[in-house]
């Protein structure tokens, strides 16, 4: 009896010294990135994809990128995306006095290559998103649409609704803010987006009132799909910078 009493007394210890947390896992997989995780906990989003790691906190409004091959990481909060805000205004002021020397063609046709690079240099592309019938991914119903960028038929994707995958609205609510932190990020670092990019990704979670499980981009071929989802405890850990990480500026400077 002493010996049954002394193990569970080491179980629930060990149980205790390792805090876990309720989350819902998203398993997928790319042709460009491979294999990728998504951890979803009430205000906070962890994606991970090998030794890198985004968590975004909905709470604080910031987002790390924690790169484990470097032991580092870096945060990006408002006061970050304003200070990159600055360097890139700098950046477009520096060109245009460049291009001021040059002939009026070659001037033009490098306002055009700006567009694609710069953000403030060109709009960013008209979104628009058009439903179309039912599918089914690894199991799960969901809405197939087709993004437009620019008139132009750019992805097929396929949504799930909140119920089909077991997400609740404060998740979800968790993930769109992550698009919605990502895009302003961005927007400001490129104008063009012609991947599904964090603020198309948002404006059609939101359109579609779901989670998108499958994508392809129409143009170079690329796709995404899910391959599991499911619901428990997760390390609490998950959302944490390991000890012993050293942290970078994130834009420099």
């Amino acid at each position: 009896m002493r010996f049954r009493i002394t193990v569970l007394c080491a179980l629930v210890g060990t149980m205790a010294a390792v805090p876990a947390v309720a989350a819902t896992t998203i398993r997928g997989e790319g042709t460009k990135g491979g294999a990728s995780t998504m951890y979803i906990e009430h205000g906070r989003v962890a994606m991970s994809n090998g030794q890198r790691v985004t968590v975004f906190d909905a709470s604080t409004n910031h987002m790390v990128f924690i790169d484990g091959s470097r032991h580092a990481y870096q945060v990006v909060d408002e006061q970050q995306m304003a200070k990159l805000a600055s360097q890139m205004q700098q950046m477009r002021e520096q060109m245009e006095q460049q291009l001021e020397n040059l002939p009026e063609a070659q001037r033009k046709a490098m306002r055009e290559q700006m567009g694609s690079m710069l953000p403030g240099a060109s709009q960013p592309p008209r979104v628009r998103i058009e439903r179309g019938g039912s599918g089914s991914v690894g199991g799960y119903a969901c809405t197939k649409a087709t993004v437009y960028l620019d008139g132009e038929a750019r992805h097929d994707v396929c949504v799930a609704s909140l119920d089909t995958v077991g997400m609740s609205t404060a998740e979800y609510q968790a993930l769109t803010g992550m698009f919605s932190f990502f895009g302003k990020m961005y927007g400001k670092v490129s104008a063009g987006e012609g991947e599904l990019g964090p603020r198309t990704t948002e404006r059609l979670m939101k359109e579609l009132d779901g989670m998108p499980i499958q994508s392809k981009d129409l143009k170079t071929g690329s796709a995404w799909q899910i391959r599991e989802i499911s619901h428990g405890d997760i390390p609490a850990d998950t959302f944490e910078v390991p000890a012993g990480y050293k942290q970078e500026d994130a834009f420099g400077g």
